[in-house]
């Protein structure tokens, strides 16, 4: 047995294995940077303690993540081809593709809500499509620029860590900084089982943030949270819900006493008299087809009119209330509509229509804002996707799901000059808002929940189904319980609390 050959052999074997923990930390640094993609895409914590788990969750998670990369591919490698120039380059490619394939699952996310999966490979695909068709050459140029900066990245600390192995084997805080990662990854850990046995929202809201991190939580939750207890839940149609002063006689903080700009919604109870109407004037209107309504049309017209879940609908109806936002100032008529208490006003600055006959077809009208869109014939879902017309160009470059809840929301924003009004007599947003992909409906015993592209169904039973919005498709998701909590809060905001 030649002895100096397995020395040689080991030495070599051990300074490849060290070199392999330098080499990534390297990458663990690179993944932070990368990852911080997720972090942005969703709202900050609102406590302490949710932006202490934030952090912890993720230098811990990433850490361990880009760890276990390296044991899975690299380190073996590194036992069974112990050739260090061979294995540096095979090292760097493999990372490459790594960060790569991280650095676009968070695009994947920043854009549609959630990470890549094969039951949404059409929609990514799509995504993919949008953004190269849009712009081929800046959107070539710029992946070929993240992939050449990854791989030259991963060439120069694989050398550098090579050539340098001794002296960073000697610094005195390589035990820290292996300690710093696993305590972030336990801590973290410990802190999300506190937080789920306390329901702590602020917390498990984060579960499907980062990459291979799934909610922990399940249908148990639900029935946890007083907002969502099943048995509740099966008998809703049979509730007595009683709405809140806020809405009723809102203390309206801003009057819309500068009105300069008039409206009109106009509805079509088919898409032929839709397109006998925008015929008029093609160049007049741009559209959209991220506009969704409920399939259900009382529920659907409600939802447009109130900008409040079709959930009221059976309070206010008994009440006969009217919209909360008339007692701004802004005045407003509705035309065959099924809600027979709303109470209209002559020269309104608002107009709600709804069209049933090609005689009743209104010309069009360049000085004012217009909406107009056809009532939905056929639904296989409780939200139906659909196409929106506008005389507000902007409409054209809207690429997140709006729904009818968000057309008054949008016009007292941007046309009304009414935020405050928005935020607190609506549960819609503006279609031009930051946040206009996520919002909370309520149909037929049905809870929806949306965010960027995905749909959430909760029905009555408990069960769920979550599908993409622009494709149709059904995705293989993991409940989002936090999600669903969050949004059950915001659905119930206006009903007394007992």
């Amino acid at each position: 047995m030649n002895l100096s050959t397995q020395s040689q052999f080991a030495s070599k074997a051990s300074k490849l294995l060290s070199w392999g923990h330098w080499f990534t930390f390297s990458n663990i640094l690179l993944a932070l940077i990368i990852s911080l993609a997720y972090l942005i895409a969703d709202d900050a914590p609102n406590t302490l303690m949710g932006q202490l788990y934030l952090a912890l969750n993720w230098v811990g998670h990433i850490g361990f993540l880009t760890f276990l990369c390296f044991v899975l591919t690299i380190f073996p490698l590194s036992l069974i081809f112990p050739y260090p120039r061979h294995i540096r380059g095979m090292a760097a490619i493999i990372a490459t593709f790594g960060m790569t394939l991280l650095a676009f699952d968070a695009y994947v996310y920043v854009n549609l809500g959630y990470h890549i999966n094969m039951s949404a490979i059409e929609q990514i695909v799509a995504l993919f499509w949008s953004t190269l068709s849009s712009n081929p050459t800046i959107s070539i140029f710029m992946s070929g620029c993240v992939v050449i900066f990854i791989l030259c990245f991963e060439l120069i600390t694989s050398n550098h860590a090579w050539r340098h192995i001794d002296r960073l084997q000697a610094t005195q805080y390589k035990k820290t900084l292996s300690g710093l990662f696993v305590l972030c990854f336990v801590s973290s850990h410990l802190i999300h089982i506190w937080a789920d046995a306390t329901v702590n929202l602020d917390i498990t809201k984060q579960d499907n943030t980062l990459p291979l991190s799934y909610p922990t939580t399940a249908k148990s939750l639900l029935a946890k949270n007083n907002l969502i207890d099943i048995e509740q839940y099966k008998k809703a149609k049979n509730v007595e819900l009683n709405l809140t002063a806020s809405y009723l006689t809102p203390k309206i903080e801003s009057q819309c006493s500068d009105i300069n700009t008039k409206a009109e919604i106009v509805i079509f109870k088919t898409h032929e008299l839709l397109s006998q109407f925008i015929s008029q004037d093609t160049k007049q209107f741009a559209k959209t087809s991220h506009f969704f309504q409920l399939a259900d049309e009382s529920d659907n017209l409600f939802s447009l009119i109130y900008a409040i879940p079709a959930f009221y609908k059976k309070p206010i109806a008994e009440q006969r209330a009217q919209p909360a936002w008339l007692q701004s100032g802004v005045s407003a008529s509705f035309t065959n509509l099924a809600l027979t208490y709303l109470e209209s006003t002559h020269d309104a600055d608002l107009n709600i229509t709804l069209i049933t006959s090609s005689d009743d077809i209104p010309p069009v009208d360049k000085d004012i804002v217009t909406y107009a869109f056809a009532l939905p014939i056929e639904a296989s879902s409780p939200l139906v996707k659909s196409t929106l017309y506008s005389s507000d160009k902007r409409v054209a470059y809207v690429n997140s799901l709006v729904t009818m809840q968000d057309l008054l929301p949008t016009l007292f924003t941007d046309k009304f000059n009414c935020p405050k009004l928005v935020k607190q007599v609506m549960l819609g947003n503006s279609f031009y808002s930051p946040k206009s992909s996520a919002g909370v409906n309520y149909t037929q015993d049905t809870l929806i929940a949306y965010k960027k592209d995905k749909i959430t169904y909760i029905y009555k039973d408990g069960t769920h189904q979550s599908e993409s919005a622009q494709q149709g498709f059904l995705l293989d998701d993991k409940l989002e319980v936090p999600l669903i909590v969050e949004s059950v809060k915001k659905l119930r905001r206006f009903i007394d609390k007992d």
